[in-house]
């Protein structure tokens, strides 16, 4: 069922607003006319709303931003020097300087607002709302529910991107380690989407990467499509299903002393909560000293089987739009890798029809003719010659037979739909590949752990 796009109605009664935390390195605090300015230069059309009161703010102002007239609510403040966001989570920066500044930083903006649309189009909104009244000034965003924390460069990059963020950005995933060697996994943010956070449990040795998997497939149907209160068996995949169940049922049975137990799930980790559950698993669970029996195996040996996970028709399109967009980023960082250490693989779209039609002669343009589909095959990149790439086809094609597993062909890049590159520095996929040519500082909470 499609969702509306609305928080009038929570299955835990409470309205989550959206803030974005923007820190700013500069002698004084942006004021409101500077920032409305700004939005209006980066075209969010800003409109005077009605004003918020500013108790403890330097100020607040309110407007209704673009063509829908979004209200969002922007404020300064000072930044008190024990609130480091980024001292506590992993955080990707253009360079050591942008750190230093965020260390420094004086003031804090603040943009908040409640969800009007499509959840991954609202996210890129505040985005390209708090890169705009940040400017040149901002050296990091902290997301309030969420709990993630962006560098100046990765929150540019996000709001000037055409193409919306994907599902993954809308929240953060927490593993956090048990003293028995298991671990639980749950989010932050999912509920100012109108989901539920998610919840797995008794994960082990090499789980997380499955288990990421697992979470990011789940949550990305749910902020598209309702579920009752309740949960409900979900299928995100091919022979992938899950039984979501609510936590403090799911918990009821085991020590509230356990990891991730009913002990652990205080104010922030409180409200609307599923738990992923395999399908076949007993409901209600039986009572153990541990949580491993809530643990998924199922479904979690199957992701690491490589199991196919399905996405909407919008989330497609939008992985498409963006391998599309980011390609020449791709091959760039490609070209200018070690020959010895690179690969690159690019999806693309192939013209055909259930006759098996020979369409050959469209491969070298762009536009799929009137009576073809597309089908979707892997190449590996041989070169590339004229706003075409010359590839190794890497599948077996089930209708575009007019090509051969292992045929070298040349195809328009305006077919990409999707790249995977490798080189020495790493993986890198659409969402990724900004960081390829310029390798980020990465930081997490043991750097500042290590200082102190």
């Amino acid at each position: 069922m499609s969702r509306r796009h609305s928080q009038e109605q929570k299955p835990d009664g409470d309205i989550h607003p959206l803030m974005q935390l923007v820190f700013i390195d500069a002698p004084h605090p942006p004021q409101p006319f500077e920032v409305e300015m700004r939005l209006k230069a980066a075209g969010l059309e800003p409109a005077p709303a009605d004003a918020f009161e500013a108790k403890g703010l330097i100020w607040s102002a309110a407007w209704k931003l673009g063509k829908r007239e979004v209200p969002v609510r922007v404020f300064a403040a000072d930044r008190d020097p024990q609130f480091a966001p980024w001292r506590t989570t992993e955080v990707f920066w253009g360079g050591r300087n942008e750190l230093e500044r965020a260390e420094k930083s004086r003031w804090v903006i603040g943009v908040e607002s409640i969800q009007a649309e499509a959840a991954c189009d609202f996210l890129h909104l505040l985005l390209r709302a708090a890169d705009a009244a940040g400017g040149d000034e901002a050296c990091a965003v902290a997301d309030d529910l969420s709990t993630r924390v962006r560098s100046a460069t990765v929150l540019r990059e996000l709001a000037r991107c055409p193409v919306a963020p994907g599902p993954n950005e809308l929240y953060a995933i927490h593993f956090i380690g048990n003293d028995d060697g298991s671990c639980w996994a749950h989010t932050h943010g999912l509920r100012a989407y109108g989901a539920p956070d998610l919840e797995m449990f008794g994960l082990q040795d090499g789980h997380a990467g499955p288990g990421h998997g697992i979470i990011s497939a789940v949550a990305a149907r749910l902020i598209e499509e309702d579920i009752p209160v309740e949960g409900a068996e979900l299928a995100f995949g091919e022979d992938l299903v899950a039984q979501l169940r609510p936590i403090m049922e799911a918990l009821r049975p085991f020590p509230a002393s356990l990891g991730g137990g009913t002990g652990d799930h205080d104010d922030s980790h409180g409200g609307w909560r599923l738990a992923i559950l395999d399908a076949g698993a007993p409901w209600p669970p039986k009572k153990a000293p541990n949580l491993d029996s809530l643990a998924p195996a199922g479904l979690l040996n199957k992701m690491q089987d490589h199991a196919i996970v399905w996405f909407s028709n919008r989330e497609s399109l939008r992985q498409a739009a963006l391998a599309k967009l980011r390609f020449p980023e791709a091959a760039l960082a490609h070209a200018s890798a070690n020959p010895l250490h690179r690969k690159l693989l690019v999806k693309l779209t192939i013209p055909a029809d259930q006759a098996r039609g020979d369409y050959s002669s469209s491969l070298l343009s762009g536009q799929t003719p009137p009576k073809a589909n597309n089908e979707h095959m892997w190449f590996e990149v041989k070169g590339f010659a004229q706003g075409l790439i010359e590839g190794q086809l890497l599948n077996r094609p089930n209708y575009a037979t007019y090509l051969k597993e292992g045929q070298r062909c040349k195809v328009s890049a305006e077919r990409v739909s999707g790249f995977d590159l490798w080189i020495e520095s790493g993986r890198f996929g659409p969402e990724t590949v900004m960081g390829a040519g310029q390798p980020r500082l990465r930081t997490d909470w043991t750097d500042f752990h290590k200082r102190s």
